[in-house]
């Protein structure tokens, strides 16, 4: 009787452990991690993409981002409403966007007056640069999350309906995040614009016609 007892019990606990066993290979096969490991956060990578005003080419943080608006199947960012009200008015008038070196590209140019109230509803105070009438402004963005892409040099080339072409070498800006510079365009009309985006010896140059009011 008593050996029976104890193999009866034998059995009756490795039937437990068993059970105990394939429950917890069951809750780890449904949670899809191991115990310990943190699952990515999507979010998190989102929140972490840069985007480029299409009114104005300033940079900043996709969330921090004022307003959106769908162009051409495209979703655009905007430092405010009042930018995206402005360049949804006249989308040809602010900005042209191509890719080089298989990052994305954004041309901006606002007359001197229009980049300042800008700088000021985004609580920055600028003086007027002398002798200048329009901002031009360069953003490269590329890799994942996307951010600004800062080891190009960068120019551009302006050409007017009627007058001498106007060459720009566009540095980093203060915040590091674009390329930009103040130019004299005291003539308005259709110009030829041909920019050049250069990196180790290569250039890549795009050119479009851009009107300047």
């Amino acid at each position: 009787m008593t050996k029976r007892f104890v193999l009866l019990l034998g059995l009756i606990t490795m039937a437990l452990l068993i059970a105990l066993v394939a429950g917890c290979q069951q809750r780890t096969a449904t949670t899809g991690s191991t115990p310990g490991t943190a699952v990515p956060s999507e979010r998190t990578a989102a929140q972490d993409e840069w985007a480029v005003c299409a009114y104005d080419g300033m940079v900043m943080k996709k969330q921090g981002m004022g307003a959106t608006a769908e162009y051409q199947g495209k979703t655009l960012y905007f430092c405010s409403p009042e930018h995206r009200d402005l360049f949804m008015a006249d989308p040809e008038k602010y900005q042209r966007t191509w890719q080089a070196f298989g990052d994305d590209v954004s041309f901006n140019v606002l007359p001197i007056q229009e980049h300042m109230q800008a700088m000021e509803d985004m609580g920055m105070h600028m003086e007027m640069p002398p002798g200048t009438t329009h901002h031009v402004t360069v953003c490269v963005m590329g890799g994942t999350p996307a951010g600004p892409v800062t080891d190009l040099t960068v120019s551009a080339k302006l050409t007017p309906p009627q007058g001498e072409t106007t060459t720009l070498d566009m540095p980093l800006a203060s915040d590091r995040k674009h390329y930009a510079a103040n130019v004299d365009l005291p003539t308005p009309g259709e110009y030829q614009v041909e920019v050049a985006l250069s990196r180790n010896g290569i250039t890549e140059t795009h050119s479009f016609v851009f009107p300047i009011s």
